[in-house]
């Protein structure tokens, strides 16, 4: 499946070994760029269903990529070192809310990895959510005490140089 899977980027982000991966074309497809062999692929969602229809994503920073859709949770997309495989042999792992209660709403409108800590900071519909490099999870509301949010209806996250979230 060379190629790109569609024209319209949903997401971009760069993973550790300077390859490009979009979440692209009305949610249906996570593509691959490696300007070192300029080479593309697109992973449909219907090849690999575990993808769901990402609209948001970033990679960490041992090159695992996380996925968020719309009242879909995040995958965890572990490639093994090969992103040019059939997806169905990437290690997927989910991530929703409920119990135990990992994200805040299942509508996930942004996803931002810290590079500094290597958190994994997600901006839902309900708060935004944050995985740790441990695995632990902690959450903040437009209610919670000192963290600044306007609104519990999270679009964007960013990252200052000094590891700061905005």
């Amino acid at each position: 499946h060379d190629g790109l899977g569609g024209s319209i980027a949903a997401a971009v982000a760069i993973d550790p070994n300077g390859r490009l991966w979009t979440a692209a074309d009305l949610n249906t497809s996570l593509n691959i760029y490696d300007p070192a062999t300029d080479r593309w692929q697109a992973q449909r969602t219907w090849e690999c269903p575990d993808m769901g229809d990402p609209i948001a994503l970033d990679i960490d920073n041992v090159g695992r990529i996380w996925l968020g859709g719309d009242e879909q949770g995040i995958r965890m997309v572990d490639p093994g070192g090969n992103p040019f495989r059939p997806c169905d042999q990437y290690t997927w792992q989910s991530f929703k809310s409920g119990n135990p209660p990992e994200l805040r709403s299942n509508k996930i409108r942004a996803i931002a990895v810290n590079h500094t800590t290597n958190d994994v900071w997600v901006g839902t519909e309900g708060g935004i959510s944050v995985r740790s490099a441990a695995g632990i999870w902690s959450s903040y509301t437009f209610t919670s005490t000192g963290c600044g949010l306007v609104s519990d209806d999270v679009h964007s996250i960013a990252f200052d140089v000094n590891g700061n979230s905005w």
